[in-house]
């Protein structure tokens, strides 16, 4: 509220986005990363994974936005700024989108002729929460906008992206 009031009474113009998890090429595999290129970096290294939380089960959920559909929106919303502007979107993979740990571990193991051992932590943190999905109906309706890259598009992005530097991204993880 207080920056509409501020946008208001200064004239100034603006766009919030909230994005999900962002995920795709230029990732890492750091925990702080996002769980799909750290689980990609896990597979591709022989690490072991965990399923950290809620029983440990792995039945933790999230949307995962590509960052060129996220790139493509801020294009849009940049194009059309004179005219849409003063509002705050919510940008996120959807429930197309949407995965658990133990259905994504399922899934990029497909990419590989071996498993990786899952740890459990059935100790869940205080910052957990069991599902969130974004919610992309306002932002969508305003810029007839909607993710174009599926989950498997993402894992393929990702994977090829880190199969190709993982001599370079050894160094910095």
């Amino acid at each position: 509220m207080l920056i509409k009031e501020y946008s208001n009474f200064y004239g100034l113009k603006y766009i919030i986005n909230r994005p999900g998890v962002i995920a795709g090429p230029w990732q890492f595999g750091k925990v702080e990363q996002g769980f799909i290129s750290l689980w990609i970096w896990r597979y591709l290294n022989k690490i072991e994974l965990s399923y950290n939380g809620y029983g440990g089960n792995g039945y933790q959920v999230r949307d995962i936005l590509h960052i060129d559909d996220l790139k493509n929106i801020i294009l849009k919303q940049i194009l059309k700024f004179d005219t849409i502007n003063n509002k705050t979107f919510n940008i996120g993979g959807g429930l197309k989108n949407s995965i658990d740990l133990k259905k994504l571990t399922h899934l990029v193991s497909y990419f590989f002729s071996y498993k990786v051992k899952v740890k459990v932590n059935k100790t869940t943190s205080l910052h957990d929460v069991p599902i969130y999905i974004t919610n992309n109906n306002f932002v969508s309706k305003i810029y007839k906008w909607k993710p174009r890259k599926n989950i498997n598009n993402i894992i393929k992005d990702t994977l090829n992206w880190q199969k190709k530097y993982k001599s370079v991204l050894k160094k910095f993880i």
